[in-house]
């Protein structure tokens, strides 16, 4: 792995069995998550095909941790120079984990955690910052880094060398940019651009970029994960209501927790079409959830 080797073992958190609750609606069962010490909300980011999910917590005094729900028990992630905020984003079938992690001096940078080992992760050019989002069977890992005008680009990390993309609709202004999300084993990369006001979805397959807009969209849609024929993600309604859809054949289905009042967010995918992502309810408490949506 290129950069700085972290010494250290994942900080575990309390190992706590997971009891979900169901909401049964069409098309499948909502699990909602909630990771204990979550006081300020619980986020899921990604799942692997062995029924692992990763995401964010954030605790009592606001501090932002990653975690792993494994076996129907929480680990919490926190590479030991993280001063304040984890997010632990991707998973693949061996268990490696990436994410990213803010440090004392406030700078972002991703991570790799393989075998209780931290690596971090900084693409050269990342002069404001890397991020990394996702990771496949073969250890290809895809993110974003901030170069020093404040544009983001997207990054593909295989066999130690980085290579930079970015979509030819992303705008070079600072905040602006290309932020991959999701890499599968064919080496499919799917994320967002973001062009001034506007965000849309891509899909990067063979050098070519196929951009992802959501009927629904007004303005927003984001594509997070892709595995098989199916892709994830979400958008913003002419309402400013956020949405999660699966995109199956050419058609969006849309994707709304009965309990997210304010919103759902759909992030990621698994081979059986589990999603998990995260949603907001009546009182604007932000929590995990999974779902199986068994006629997509």
């Amino acid at each position: 792995m290129s950069g700085k080797q972290i010494i250290a073992v994942a900080v575990l958190g309390s190992l706590i069995v997971f009891a979900p609750s169901a909401s049964a609606r069409a098309g499948g069962s909502f699990t909602t998550i909630d990771v204990p010490g979550g006081v300020h909300g619980t986020a899921a980011f990604g799942d692997n095909d062995r029924g692992d999910i990763v995401g964010q917590f954030v605790d009592n005094i606001g501090v932002t941790h990653g975690w792993l729900l494994h076996d129907s028990r929480f680990t919490t992630i926190d590479p030991p120079a993280a001063a304040g905020l984890t997010r632990a984003l991707g998973i693949d079938n061996r268990g490696d984990i990436v994410g990213e992690f803010v440090d004392a001096a406030g700078k972002t940078h991703g991570f790799l955690l393989r075998h209780g080992v931290f690596s971090t992760i900084d693409d050269p050019n990342g002069k404001n910052g890397t991020a990394a989002f996702d990771i496949n069977d073969h250890g290809d890992i895809v993110g974003a880094f901030q170069g020093a005008n404040g544009v983001g680009h997207g990054f593909l990390l295989r066999h130690d060398v980085f290579t930079t993309f970015d979509d030819p609709d992303a705008d070079r202004t600072p905040g602006t940019g290309t932020f991959p999300e999701g890499i599968d084993d064919h080496g499919v990369i799917v994320g967002n651009v973001l062009a001034g006001t506007e965000e849309h979805g891509f899909v990067l397959r063979n050098g070519t970029f196929t951009t992802i807009t959501d009927p629904a969209a007004a303005g927003r849609t984001g594509a997070g994960r892709t595995s098989g024929d199916r892709l994830v993600g979400f958008f913003v309604d002419s309402h400013q209501v956020t949405h999660g859809y699966v995109l199956l054949r050419g058609r969006f289905h849309t994707i709304d927790d009965p309990l997210g009042v304010r919103g759902t967010l759909v992030h990621g995918i698994d081979a059986r079409g589990l999603v998990v992502g995260f949603f907001f309810d009546a009182t604007g408490a932000m929590h995990g959830f999974s779902h199986l949506a068994t006629d997509r």
